[in-house]
């Protein structure tokens, strides 16, 4: 197996001869076969285990048969111990969410902290297939069906080329002790039914089904790189981004060569899920005003576009009121100038101008209300801004956005979009109030 795992690491370059290795090791079967392989060869090693403290007295006995097992063989021993369920509770996710987290973050800081290159894991085949399951349960796409990575940025995983029952038969060949994790054999997990059961009953069916099934899922991880090049090419023609928004060409969508899958990828990092997707790309009867709602995020139908946006916290309106025409908040900066320093008129779009003479308090700035009306620059009649937005063409969240300069308790600046005639800078005017979009 040694010469295995050499000539599957120098095929895919999971790490260098001069790398520093650091080995998350549980005491498992898989974990202790990594390790024994991996101080075969001339990498410099240490080894990284956790104390999830889940098992009682269990969970230390792990803890103190690795850290002999490295005295043993003078390899760097790091481990540390978390209150797992306490700190699942408190993140509000689930207990082996919480135990993935804590683990990683952890072993990144010791890769940081002691400049070490790599981080090596014991996933095997039997761990790809399971993940197969686990993502065909959740819904995944292309990418959660290819299993897990062999390798991503510090990460190895140079056990991916053996079944579980070769990680065992060479343990039992090289006498190698290791702990039994009783948890395992539990099915109230659903990886344990996957493993204990789903996976045996497909293999009395057909005894090379793990081999066939990686060999499938390693064509599902070459076609994701089809897949991810077409939505790149999409991304640019068709989606364009603007701050926290993302906007999408919806009858482009639906015109690409692979729809689902585009708009799949494109909308899973939003947490909408596939049937929402389904209805995405197939809903004809879709309008204008349309919303779709993941947990965190709001899709809005906009004349031929989709419009993605996280939810808002507080819709409510905001408000600050303004001392005196010179002042500075987080939205605004105001300045009074001669007319002479007036050299152009402001578009209204990033500055507007006023004659400051007509402008009295109380001065504020909040968002617009159902039934605001004003004067746009350049008119001599009235708008509503419910109006004035639709003209402009604005989406609904583009209009949750809008905030508006009110003086005299009536709107002088829809800022951003214009200004109000009533108070435009005439020849007449003598000082020129100067407000800045910031």
């Amino acid at each position: 197996m040694l010469d295995r795992l050499r000539d599957y690491n120098r095929e895919n370059e999971l790490f260098t001869p001069t790398d520093k290795l650091l080995i998350a090791v549980s005491g498992g079967v898989d974990s202790m076969v990594l390790v024994d392989l991996l101080r075969q060869l001339d990498n410099p090693i240490a080894v990284a285990h956790c104390n999830f403290k889940l098992r009682a007295r269990e969970s230390d006995l792990d803890q103190e048969f690795v850290k002999e097992y490295c005295e043993k063989y003078e390899i760097p021993f790091y481990t540390i111990s978390f209150q797992t369920k306490e700190i699942a509770t408190e993140r509000k996710i689930s207990t082996q969410m919480a135990a993935r987290d804590l683990r990683y973050e952890w072993f990144e800081d010791l890769i940081e902290r002691y400049e070490l290159d790599k981080l090596v894991t014991a996933h095997h085949i039997n761990d790809q297939v399971e993940t197969f399951f686990v993502n065909l349960l959740r819904g995944s796409g292309v990418n959660g069906l290819s299993g897990i990575p062999i390798k991503a940025n510090r990460l190895a995983r140079p056990l991916i080329f053996a079944t579980k029952q070769e990680v065992k038969v060479y343990a039992t060949s090289k006498n190698l002790k290791y702990r039994e994790d009783e948890s395992n054999t539990e099915n109230k997990y659903v990886r344990n039914k996957i493993r204990l059961e789903i996976i045996p009953l497909l293999e009395e069916l057909n005894p090379s089904f793990i081999h066939n099934a990686k060999k499938s899922m390693e064509l599902l991880a070459e076609a994701q790189i089809l897949v991810e090049d077409e939505v790149k090419r999409f991304k640019m023609n068709a989606v364009g981004e603007k701050e926290d928004t993302l906007v999408i060409n919806w009858e482009a969508l639906k015109k690409s060569v692979t729809p689902q899958l585009v708009a799949f990828e494109l909308l899973k990092g939003f947490g909408f899920n596939s049937t929402q997707v389904d209805q995405i790309v197939n809903g004809d009867k879709l309008e204008t005003g349309a919303i779709i709602e993941s947990e965190n995020y709001v899709l809005l139908v906009n004349r031929g576009e989709l419009i993605i946006s996280p939810k808002k916290v507080n819709n409510g309106v905001r408000e600050e009121k303004i001392g005196g025409l010179v002042f500075e908040n987080k939205w605004l900066r105001g300045d009074i100038i001669a007319r002479e320093e007036l050299k152009e008129y402001p578009d209204g779009i990033s500055a507007a101008a006023f004659d400051a003479d007509l402008i009295d308090k109380p001065i504020v700035v909040n968002g617009w209300q159902n039934g605001d009306a004003f004067q746009p620059f350049g008119m001599k009649t009235f708008k509503k801004l419910s109006d004035f937005f639709i003209d402009e063409k604005l989406s609904l969240f583009q209009k949750e956005q809008v905030q508006v300069l009110r003086a005299n308790n009536e709107i002088v600046w829809v800022v951003g979009y214009r200004a109000d005639n009533r108070y435009r800078v005439t020849d007449k005017t003598t000082n020129v109030w100067m407000v800045y979009n910031k």
